[in-house]
């Protein structure tokens, strides 16, 4: 049997090219565990602003390269908290998660129906006494949005975690979140769940949400989330899952016919989800198992010590009289704020600087080719607190065109264009994106 490819550089067309073993759908589900989880507040971990770079996460590949920054974080986290296991793992989420479509399957099958590459990790996590794929998950729940696994005492983060103790988590949030928060809120939640999970020695494997084909107001909403995702795992150095990228050619762009959870294979009236082979991976949780073995097969090679770093990843943006020029859009980056006086020049206009627009600053210029929506994402890379924003036509810097807080969205010309994100924080999570047609 041939397997797909399990570098960052997978995509879903090959994936279904390849020639490959149906794999017997078995739906296992373990009790949950006792646990003994104190009602103390939720920990945090502070990010690490001191490093020297912070990676890329191109838009064109499933898996975002495991470079040394981010194998570090991973190891750090491993060292800090022995008592996590890399054969065990947490899934922390909505009805995506909590689905026993989602890995349930792989607690039942042998593992030489996968392919040489995936096969050690899925026997190793097979071997265990603990079965972490067949378990119902303690914070995995139907409708959840990103506020929900941090809430209560103790939060169901903190159960989920120390029942499982495993080294890894799947976290995937965002698709409930589109229908009651702003995408300001949403990241400020996300963050702060992956830093509690961080500080309780589990290394979140972040995925990004699939399309939304249900509600013409939700489908606008996706990539704004997503960048929100991205920028996040960029800037924590965690694993990045572009679930929505996996699933981008596949029919009805792997969606079911709700148009809000994946499809999946189905063969003789019973459901298999753990269908490799080329008619399986036309369908969305078929896609979804499959990578997300792919992503613990690469987090846990780090952990061996005949591992080597991934290449990191370039933007192609180059910074010119302390301007950073955008190349193309989407783009998200992590990028350092400089100190600028009080009275450094900005666009003005009706919108007068508040003492927390102050400060220090990261500007870029960019041009579209033709008319668009134009959104910016900019956010604290600490707190995802909201950072200031001004936008302005690179033929006229001084009057502004549009300034928000957090998040902006423009409709502009065609034409050149300087952005300006401010704001007391050491460094900034920010993005560009190409906003779809319709209402905001």
């Amino acid at each position: 049997m041939n397997s797909g490819p399990a570098g960052p550089t997978a995509r879903t067309q090959p994936l279904s090219d390849a020639a490959r073993v149906p794999i017997t759908h078995g739906a296992a589900s373990a009790e949950r565990p006792a646990t003994n989880v104190a009602a103390e507040p939720v920990p945090r971990a502070v990010a690490d602003q001191s490093q020297e770079s912070l990676p890329y996460y191109p838009f064109d590949i499933v898996h975002s390269p495991i470079t040394e920054s981010v194998a570090q974080q991973i190891r750090q986290v491993a060292s800090r908290h022995p008592e996590r296991k890399a054969d065990r793992f947490s899934k922390v989420g909505d009805s995506i998660i909590r689905s026993t479509k989602f890995l349930t399957c792989l607690s039942g099958v042998d593992p030489n129906q996968v392919g040489e590459e995936l096969r050690d990790t899925l026997t190793a996590l097979r071997a265990a006494p603990f079965d972490s794929f067949g378990r119902e998950s303690s914070c995995a729940e139907n409708g959840w949005s990103a506020w929900q696994p941090l809430a209560g005492q103790p939060p169901p983060l903190l159960r989920e975690l120390s029942e499982a103790q495993g080294l890894f988590a799947f976290v995937l949030l965002g698709t409930n979140d589109i229908e009651t928060s702003r995408v300001t809120t949403f990241a400020r939640r996300l963050t702060k769940l992956v830093d509690a999970t961080l500080a309780q020695g589990s290394v979140p494997l972040v995925s990004t949400i699939p399309e939304r084909h249900d509600r013409e107001l939700s489908r606008l909403k996706v990539p704004r989330f997503n960048a929100a995702i991205r920028a996040i795992a960029e800037a924590r150095r965690v694993p990045l899952i572009d679930l929505h990228h996996a699933l981008d050619g596949l029919p009805n762009e792997g969606l079911a016919s709700d148009g809000i959870h994946p499809s999946v294979f189905s063969a003789a009236g019973k459901v298999r989800a753990c269908d490799f082979g080329p008619e399986g991976l036309r369908h969305g949780f078929n896609v979804r198992n499959w990578i997300s073995l792919q992503a613990l097969v690469r987090a846990r090679s780090v952990l061996e010590q005949d591992w080597k770093a991934e290449a990191e990843a370039a933007a192609a943006a180059t910074a010119v009289d302390g301007r950073t020029r955008v190349p193309e859009l989407p783009f998200v980056e992590v990028g350092r704020l400089t100190s600028e006086p009080p009275a450094a020049p900005g666009c003005a206009g009706t919108h007068a600087r508040a003492p927390g627009e102050q400060g220090p600053a990261r500007h870029y210029e960019l041009s579209l080719t033709q008319p668009a929506f134009l959104e910016v994402l900019a956010l604290s890379s600490a707190t995802a607190e909201s950072l200031a924003i001004e936008l302005a036509s690179a033929k006229a810097p001084a009057r502004c065109l549009a300034v928000g807080s957090g998040f902006t969205r423009t409709s502009l010309a065609r034409g050149d264009y300087s952005v300006t994100v401010r704001g007391n924080a050491p460094a900034a999570m920010v993005a560009f994106l190409l906003g779809r047609s319709g209402a905001p």
